[in-house]
């Protein structure tokens, strides 16, 4: 169902719409409750209590925050990437996904993926390369999961934050 459609590294979904598309088959193949067991973390109570976790209520879906970034000397325009990392590519290839152009010294660039990478690793200066990395990471999109477990033995409360998708 999901096998990606290769072109030239490409897919068909963004990496927040596959995120998607995996906690939909998980709701259609085994429900939107998923039964969890919660701990309860004070010492003296220590009650374990049997909680239902909702996938439609639970989950909230982020895409990037902003469509550019800037650092000292470079201003990137970004875009949504469906680029999925392979084993052995250097991280750098999946931040440099994102970009859609930049502008450096008063020109503008667009470039494919593979020069992308080779420019951020080998001609962009070391403090604009970090500045980089640093506001890509905090554009990320991301997940965002949310659940207030409460013991039901001493009626302790604790809210559970999760920013990735976790293996049900």
């Amino acid at each position: 169902l999901l096998k990606p459609n290769l072109i030239n590294q490409d897919r068909d979904l963004t990496i927040i719409e596959r995120e998607v598309v995996y906690v939909k088959m998980y709701e259609i193949s085994k429900g939107v409750l998923i039964p969890l067991k919660y701990k309860c973390p004070i010492e003296t109570c220590g009650h374990i209590t049997e909680i239902n976790f909702n996938i439609s209520k639970n989950f909230v879906f982020h895409d990037m925050t902003s469509k550019e970034i800037k650092t000292n000397d470079v201003k990137f325009i970004l875009k949504s990437s469906n680029y999925v990392p392979e084993e052995g590519d250097d991280p750098t290839r999946f931040y440099a996904s994102f970009i859609r152009e930049f502008e450096h010294k008063g020109e503008k660039f667009v470039a494919e993926l593979d020069e992308l990478t080779d420019w951020l690793l080998d001609d962009l200066d070391e403090t604009n390369f970090e500045q980089f990395i640093s506001k890509m990471i905090e554009n990320l999109p991301w997940i965002e999961m949310k659940m207030t477990c409460e013991c039901e033995l001493c009626g302790h409360k604790e809210e559970y934050h999760f920013t990735e998708l976790p293996d049900f």
